[in-house]
């Protein structure tokens, strides 16, 4: 089973995946966030004789971010679906009995890996959606940079077998979290079972 989280930032993916993992510790999470910190240590580390762990925390994750985003534009500049393709073949490799969560579904071409594997596995999608101020107050590290433009996917007709959820994270957290855990619990007995 996958568990994908889409949404702008702030808006409690990572949080949303962090809920799951915790109730789920057996889950593997795949997303190029959490895989990307520990070449961004290593880059900090080289470049400049000190490692992430020694920046202030904000400071860390808006340098990752600008990293991860040069990174990404420009293997994209290449092959738009390169970190989609990537992704893909990661989640494919491993057994259906593993519990795969996605903490950042960001481009219609990760959405478009989501349909594709859909048709291979369960898949639950979560779009969570605040306001620019409610997402401000939740964000650790609030870039605000115009230069990058970050757009919420809109569903698209075909969405495969996906299960589509809609979150309204304007909500307190705990009434997100609540929600959450609501909808996941079922689908993953009902897919454990099968």
């Amino acid at each position: 089973m996958i568990i994908a989280f889409h949404g702008l930032q702030g808006s409690g993916k990572s949080t949303g995946c962090a809920l799951i993992r915790r109730n789920h510790p057996y889950a593997v999470t795949y997303g190029i966030k959490s895989t990307f910190s520990a070449l961004a240590d290593v880059a900090f580390e080289g470049a400049f004789g000190i490692g992430g762990a020694d920046l202030p925390e904000s400071v860390r994750l808006l340098a990752y971010k600008k990293m991860q985003r040069a990174i990404s534009c420009c293997a994209e500049e290449f092959d738009a679906n390169v970190w989609s393709n990537k992704f893909a073949e990661q989640v494919t490799g491993h057994l259906k009995d593993v519990l795969v969560l996605m903490d950042d579904c960001r481009t219609p071409q990760n959405l478009d890996a989501l349909r594709l594997l859909s048709f291979k596995r369960p898949v639950m999608l979560f779009r969570l959606q605040a306001s620019p101020e409610t997402r401000k107050s939740r964000c650790s590290a609030w870039r605000d940079d115009n230069s990058y433009t970050e757009q919420l996917l809109a569903r698209p007709d075909d969405v495969g077998n996906i299960e589509w959820h809609d979150i309204d994270a304007e909500q307190s957290l705990n009434a997100v979290n609540h929600r959450l855990i609501e909808l996941v619990t079922p689908s993953i007995k009902k897919w454990q079972k099968s």
